[in-house]
């Protein structure tokens, strides 16, 4: 401990250094530890964006009226790069992931060290760097940097924006008055919520702004934000028919507050590694710091309603998680500032300053505890995918009827729809208007567009067990249809494919002899 005192005193440059590099370390091998991983729902953005390279628009089922299933235009774009130039999709996603990744953590440095100008200089990258570290050893930013979703993007976007609304909060410019809400614009296009916190975080601004600056803002905000979102927003509305995206209809309108549960989970989880280190960073929060917490508090709130489907190590609120962690680090600069005032007051030994430290600064190692099971967890997902949802998908498209277009109806469609290249009817409703604006899931409807296949999910190989609430009926109606189980698979524990096919047609024989 004396080394430790020390160094922070006569060589404080050492310890950030050492904390970075040992943050570059500790990313690197999570990355490694969750690559397997791959969530199925990426693959319905990759259909849209197959199709939209393909010339047939960004829609789910050519051929069809457009439906709007994925939820941010931004990532449905820029997957479509792969597909233009022939490059495997899911590399590219990953790779992209972990570039975006990245970005954000510098961004996250780059913060707090705004943030702790109260300190001397060279002690400021102490606090920067910890707020590196953190985001280093918890679990979901490795994880969703390799998840082939769009959330380190919007998790980049997110962060910059608050960085941005905070500087041009603390020194307004004509310059990022501009920056700001086209980073607003961004963040909105990469997921619908995001446009809550944009304009609670542009709205707070006004709050903490000088007249002259709230009148230069609120013109870039009408010709960058407003002015282009209009446009698309008519875009939309005119090629979907729809004000929102069908998941809106599935996850919010279906029924209010379903994500309290999650999110007290959330901020219990989030608690018990930097709870303390928030608090100290509140009390000492400057003004311009109001709207960037103003708006993370409003994606709290607003995750209260929907249900947090697929919230795999907590998805929806994962890109609020650099600015709690920046707050944090804030936190870490202010104890510092303490212990170092004491100090030289003489209140305290040297060394004690450094303990104290050293013992705030290992809090948020909390999060390891649970690395290794999120990863067994999780990777086995990952391979569950690899080895049952896309060799089944890819043995589909193998099988192309010359008489018709074949129809797929299943829950589980990401992989199995974007490698079969059938007509989709999507059980879980994110993809059928049908399913998604009633709130139900009918087997008459499904049966009335003639499915050549019909996967369920059976808890047991033997006998049907349901798993989702629309099993069971859907079995019984496809079995008065004629259907039969042809085969089962297995994708998770106690979670079975049971493929329904009509007994004796060349699909279900190609399905019967694979």
């Amino acid at each position: 401990m004396a080394l430790i005192g020390f160094l922070s005193a006569r060589r404080p440059g050492v310890i950030p250094l050492a904390v970075l590099v040992l943050s570059a370390f500790v990313f690197a091998y999570m990355v490694h530890l969750f690559w397997p991983f791959i969530v199925d729902d990426a693959f319905i953005c990759y259909r849209y964006s197959l199709n939209l390279a393909s010339g047939y628009g960004p829609t789910w089922n050519p051929g069809l009226p457009p439906v709007e299933g994925y939820t941010g235009l931004s990532w449905m774009l820029i997957m479509t790069v792969p597909h233009l130039l022939g490059f495997e999709p899911v590399l590219f996603a990953k790779i992209l992931g972990i570039i975006f990744t990245i970005a954000y953590i510098a961004v996250a440095f780059s913060f707090v060290r705004r943030l702790v100008g109260f300190l001397p200089q060279e002690e400021a990258y102490l606090p920067a760097s910890m707020a590196v570290f953190m985001l280093a050893v918890f679990p979901g930013t490795a994880l969703h940097a390799v998840s082939g979703m769009e959330t380190a993007l919007y998790t980049f976007l997110l962060t910059l924006f608050y960085y941005e609304i905070t500087l041009f909060s603390a020194s307004p410019s004509k310059g990022r008055a501009f920056v700001t809400p086209l980073l607003g614009l961004l963040v909105g296009l990469t997921r619908p919520e995001g446009n809550l916190a944009v304009i609670v975080g542009l709205g707070a601004m006004f709050w903490v702004l000088e007249k002259e600056d709230k009148e230069r803002l609120m013109k870039a905000i009408g010709l960058v934000y407003v002015a282009p979102g209009a446009i698309y927003f008519s875009w939309r509305l005119f090629y979907y028919s729809r004000l929102f995206p069908l998941p809106f209809y599935v996850k919010v309108v279906s029924g209010l507050f379903r994500g309290v549960r999650f999110q007290i989970l959330f901020v219990g989880y989030i608690a018990i590694g930097v709870g303390a280190l928030v608090l100290l960073g509140l009390v000492r929060a400057r003004r311009e710091l109001i709207p960037a917490i103003l708006s993370v508090a409003s994606l709290l709130v607003f995750f209260l309603f929907p249900y947090h489907l697929m919230n795999y190590e907590w998805r929806f609120n994962f890109p609020t998680i650099p600015l709690v962690f920046v707050i944090a680090a804030l936190g870490i600069a202010n104890a510092r500032d303490w212990v170092r005032c004491r100090a030289a007051l003489g209140e305290a030994e040297p060394v004690t300053p450094a303990l104290l430290l050293l013992a705030i600064c290992l809090t948020p190692l909390t999060f390891l505890f649970r690395t290794r099971e999120i990863a067994t967890q999780q990777t086995r997902y990952g391979k569950e995918v690899g080895s049952a949802l896309i060799p089944l998908g890819k043995r589909l498209r193998s099988i192309r009827p010359t008489d018709h277009t074949p129809v797929l109806a299943m829950g589980d469609i990401g992989a199995v729809g974007y490698y079969s290249g059938w007509r989709i009817v999507d059980l879980l409703a994110l993809n059928e208007p049908h399913f998604a604006l009633s709130g139900n899931v009918d087997p008459q409807y499904v049966l009335s567009q003639n499915p050549d296949v019909i996967v369920l999910t059976s808890r047991k190989t033997a006998d049907f067990e349901p798993c989702w609430f629309f099993d069971e009926p859907m079995y019984l109606a496809s079995l008065a249809h004629g259907m039969r189980m042809v085969k089962t698979m297995p994708f998770q524990p106690d979670y079975n494919l049971w493929i329904m096919a009509i007994p004796g047609t060349p699909i279900a024989k190609a399905l019967e002899q694979w």
